[in-house]
């Protein structure tokens, strides 16, 4: 494990060396600076340095200009600074107070003086990763809540937005038939569903720039020109639903009943404004959100009917056709125009087009550490075409951490309510810890477009280490280990976390036997990681397995309980034969196993999921029921 770096800049070698000599002798690093020139250097290429000895007399570039320079100019985490100086009188103090030193180090230098600033200094940036933490939380929340333009208006201190605009589009939509569509169908599936359409209209809105407003129900407001202004809002809005409606036709492929939607857009001026002084919302108001409403209300399934204001401006690029007047409740009458399409070969906006320029490899300690200051980076772990997963310990504490980063655009357009579950799971994570589970420090997204999940770091034994030399597991550790494993596969549903990529990579041994299970409710659709290109900046490794249930592979099927249930079958299967399901293991591979036990894995490993164990607390009941003396000692 690394060591807590400090950078000491001085330009006397005596000193210098008195400094680093008791630094190092502490289990601290010292990285010297022989100039304020070389300091300054250091401290921008190095984020991990935070904590700095600095002689007051130095030559070029002296000690109270370094203070002022990196106060004023370092702005992605905070460096404490300790003037070292033999000057005691209270003007020094003051100069260098006012040019941002934290503290003060006396020469000659004192040991325990020397541990006790050091000290804490440790503590206030410990603080102030704290309350960084926060404030990203926060600001990532709000930004979630309000357009991003007004949630920055808001944080610099606007305590009333109201804005009109001369010009914008108001699109509305809904799914029809879904109040119908609903009364049939289990509570959590139909959230589940719900939640996965609502992530593609996410997307689309992302990729073609217009800003949701609010959903009511299965009803979606969508606003475009505001609360940013642009000329092509009409256009964004109708590109905006054609690729909607493309999106949930391929959809509908796969499904017994297809989802249709019916879209309203109208153009023209609109009041847009936060309200409330407790709960902010951002809403918009006015004839044109009306107009569009009432559109919405008089299109047939699959139709999008826009005004005469929004057919103007779109002019001969789309295909319109005219569906006559009407009178409208609250708007009078109105001529409707249905888009059908583009008139001819118009390119359309995806989220490549539109997207911030690719970031730097995540695979780069360097760009990774920069993105999360609160943790030292020291090695990689592990690395496919998604992501990458870092060995790390956390500066608060020095805890040993594990840190994961996933490239968002990367995966999005194959399953887009990946990164909403990633970050619903992993607040279920933090918010329910369990001793068997990694515990999750943080997660979220950066602002290039990383996702990242930092945990503790597991110390058990993978199990590949332990049945190793191609011997089985005897039965009776494979009994303790499977009710180890399927007891925490339990909790974690419980807490609806599902692991979906489960293999014996993931099972971990403490020494005294307890079982942990690392990855916990993170991974992918096998079918999304075969199927998809690599991130460009890095390797694609090997991140399909036997292990995975047989819907998951080809089909962008999302992981649930019963691909948990499978995963854990077949690899308890591996424990006692070499092989992931008992038909792979053949006769002479499974004779040694008890027919009660080889019943509880062939139907935990079953190919169709209706004749699997519905729940691991079935299987887990099972798999106890076959723990008996005669079982365990059949070898």
């Amino acid at each position: 494990m690394s060591r807590y770096k400090i950078l000491v800049a001085d330009d006397d070698p005596v000193s210098q060396s008195i400094l680093c000599d008791l630094i190092n002798s502490h289990f601290y690093e010292a990285v010297v600076a022989e100039s304020g020139e070389e300091a300054w250097e250091k401290l921008q290429s190095d984020p991990c340095l935070n904590l700095v000895l600095i002689d007051w007399m130095m030559p070029g570039m002296d000690g109270p200009t370094l203070c002022s320079k990196i106060k004023s100019e370092i702005t992605d985490r905070y460096v404490y600074a300790i003037m070292v100086t033999g000057r005691n009188t209270k003007a020094d103090m003051v100069l260098g107070l006012e040019n941002g030193a934290d503290d003060f180090l006396g020469k000659p230098i004192h040991e325990g003086e020397l541990l006790s600033r050091l000290h804490a200094g440790q503590r206030v940036l410990s603080y102030d990763l704290q309350l960084r933490a926060q404030m990203r939380q926060t600001d990532a929340l709000m930004e979630s809540i309000l357009p991003a333009q007004v949630a920055k208006r808001l944080k610099q201190g606007e305590s009333f937005i109201a804005d009109s605009f001369p010009s914008a589009s108001i699109l509305f939509m809904d799914i029809v038939g879904f109040s119908t569509w609903c009364h049939g169908i289990d509570v959590s599936a139909m959230i589940s569903q719900l939640s996965g359409v609502f992530a593609i209209f996410d997307e689309e809105m992302r990729t073609h720039r217009v800003e949701k407003i609010k959903s009511i129900g299965d009803a979606y407001l969508v606003a475009s020109g505001l609360p940013e202004p642009c000329e092509d809002h009409a256009e964004r809005l109708v590109n905006c639903a054609l690729s909607i409606q493309a999106r949930l036709k391929d959809l509908n492929r796969f499904r017994l009943h297809p989802w249709e939607l019916r879209i309203g857009i109208a153009s023209g001026r609109v009041v847009g404004g936060v309200i409330g002084d407790h709960r902010f919302v951002y809403d918009v108001w006015g004839d044109t959100v009306n107009r569009a409403a009432r559109l919405e209300q008089a299109a047939s399934p699959g139709q999008i009917l826009v005004d005469s204001t929004t057919r103007a401006q779109l002019g001969p690029l789309y295909a319109c056709e005219k569906r006559g007047s009407k009178s409208l409740k609250g708007v009078g009458t109105q001529v409707l125009w249905e888009v059908t399409g583009h008139a001819r070969s118009v390119p359309v906006p995806t989220r490549a087009d539109v997207a911030p320029p690719p970031s730097p490899s995540p695979s780069s300690i360097p760009h990774a550490q920069s993105l999360l200051p609160g943790y030292t980076l020291h090695s990689v772990l592990a690395q496919s075409g998604f992501s990458v997963t870092y060995e790390a310990s956390r500066l608060l504490d020095s805890r040993a951490a594990t840190v994961r980063l996933v490239p968002e655009d990367a995966i999005l357009r194959r399953e887009p309510a990946y990164t909403e579950r990633f970050l619903r799971l992993s607040r279920a994570a933090m918010a329910n810890p369990h001793p068997g589970i990694a515990e999750v420090f943080e997660s979220g997204r950066t602002e290039s477009g990383l996702l990242y999940f930092v945990s503790a770091y597991l110390q058990g034994t993978p199990l590949p280490r332990i049945r190793s030399g191609g011997h089985p597991t005897p039965i009776a550790h494979t009994l303790e280990i499977g009710a180890g494993l399927l007891e925490l596969l339990e909790f974690a549903h419980s807490q609806g976390i599902v692991h979906g990529h489960l293999s014996p990579s993931h099972v971990l041994l403490l020494p005294e036997g307890r079982v942990q299970v690392a990855g916990i409710g993170f991974a992918r659709p096998a079918s999304i990681v075969s199927s998809h290109k690599p991130h460009p900046d890095l390797e694609r490794g090997s991140t399909t397995h036997p292990f995975d249930a047989p819907e998951q592979i080809g089909t962008g099927r999302v992981p649930d309980i019963s691909s948990d249930v499978y995963s854990a079958g077949a690899i308890l299967c591996w424990l006692l034969t070499g092989e992931a399901s008992l038909e792979q293991a053949g006769e002479n591979g499974a004779r040694d196993i008890p027919n009660p036990l080889q019943k509880v894995i062939a139907q935990a490993t079953a190919v169709d999921p209706s004749d699997r164990f519905q729940s691991v607390s079935d299987f887990l009941q099972a798999w106890r029921a076959t723990a008996t003396p005669e079982c365990a000692t059949a070898e």
